[in-house]
């Protein structure tokens, strides 16, 4: 079955693209963002977190407000003020080729032009492009930095690393500070890790690892007040535990070139 792309609104978003293959869909704004706001079956729940009611926000002097609005999204790394957390609140510009929706904001005011490519495969796949190009006459050194907000009560499955490093290590996991080891939502084996979302939690917990050689996840399981994931993906839903294939890019010094 072919993959259609069409306009429509989704809750109080505005207007929105759609993919969707007849058993999958991904929603992503274009009044605002972009964010991808809806991914999951046709006639399934989304498993990605909504701010309906604009609850997660950032006040940015000189510049306005920056919302959260949930789903997906790219930033720029490292975090700080005002640049990460410039509002994104206008249009985005849409077009849809050759099997790939991209969706490109107006250039921010620290000369920086975000785009999201998203493909949905015939086999349910959904594979998101994250760039950023540096459009000024100066070179900057940046990183994408994507998060994607997911719904509450999920269950992440992180492979591990499987690289045969001979004596030299395969597996780097970090852990921040308020991070417990020993944190009941957490758990470490061979080949993966689990990290259980529960909404009753009052600590949060942060972990990366390195999921290949040149691969990174970082993952967080915060109080419902915090809560956010963070990472790059590809995304495919398999029955009720909907596992996330991501695929990161390293931070570089960009002089007017798309991050490729």
């Amino acid at each position: 079955m072919s993959v259609k792309c069409y306009e429509t609104e989704y809750e109080n978003f505005g207007k929105c693209q759609c993919l969707d293959n007849g058993r999958i869909k991904l929603i992503a704004t274009t009044d605002v963002g972009p964010r991808i706001v809806f991914f999951g079956f046709v006639d399934g729940r989304n498993i990605l977190f909504e701010d309906i009611d604009r609850n997660f926000y950032e006040m940015n002097s000189g510049y306005g407000v920056w919302y959260a609005y949930g789903g997906h999204r790219i930033w720029c790394a490292p975090e700080e003020m005002p640049e990460t957390y410039f509002p994104d609140n206008s249009k985005v510009e849409a077009f849809f080729d050759k099997g790939t929706l991209t969706l490109r904001p107006a250039r921010t005011k620290f000369d920086k032009q975000f785009e999201i490519l998203i493909t949905m495969g015939d086999d349910d796949t959904v594979t998101i492009d994250n760039r950023i190009t540096n459009c000024s006459d100066k070179s900057s050194r940046f990183a994408p930095w994507s998060v994607t907000g997911l719904a509450a009560g999920g269950t992440e499955v992180i492979p591990l690393c499987t690289d045969d490093n001979g004596f030299l290590p395969n597996r780097t996991m970090a852990l921040w500070s308020y991070s417990d080891v020993n944190d009941k939502r957490f758990t470490l084996k061979d080949r993966y890790a689990l990290l259980r979302q529960d909404a009753k939690a009052e600590k949060p917990f942060k972990t990366g690892f390195n999921v290949t050689g040149k691969q990174i996840i970082v993952s967080p399981a915060l109080p419902p007040s915090r809560f956010h994931w963070q990472m790059h993906r590809r995304l495919r839903p398999r029955s009720l535990l909907k596992k996330l294939r991501r695929k990161n890019r390293q931070p570089i010094t960009a002089r007017n070139s798309p991050l490729t």
